[in-house]
């Protein structure tokens, strides 16, 4: 792969990681307390990883730092292409870890809603 290629792609890896770290974070600061409020009216029992993820909601931020470092690190080696191309792995690797984050995000915060249809129970004060 010619270096000028790697470059391009290099960048195009950086910035999708980058928007899907800064979603997993805004999920867990905006997202993830919205539904605690809705979760909390219902009165019912949490699932465990819906609990868990609630518990630990400000740990969704942690990829974002990972990729400051990945920036801070991608600009202290730009001319370095070996370096370019780990980083590049690495971009992939967070990505991919990403997208499997999100899904069981969504089945976390959907799981008690979906459990209270399912039963058939009204929320809390109705």
């Amino acid at each position: 792969m010619a270096p000028k290629r790697l470059g391009r792609n290099f960048w195009w890896f950086s910035i999708a990681a980058t928007l899907l770290a800064f979603g997993l974070g805004l999920i867990g600061s905006f997202v993830a307390p919205a539904f605690e409020s809705v979760f909390q009216s219902f009165g019912g029992s949490l699932p465990q990883i819906t609990a868990l993820l609630l518990a630990s909601r400000h740990a969704l931020w942690l990829p974002t730092a990972l990729i400051l470092v990945l920036w801070l690190w991608s600009w202290k080696t730009r001319s370095d292409i070996r370096a370019r191309k780990t980083l590049q792995a690495l971009y992939c690797a967070l990505m991919a870890l990403e997208l499997v984050f999100y899904p069981v995000i969504v089945d976390a915060l959907y799981k008690p809603i979906f459990n209270m249809g399912a039963t058939g129970a009204a929320p809390a004060g109705n």
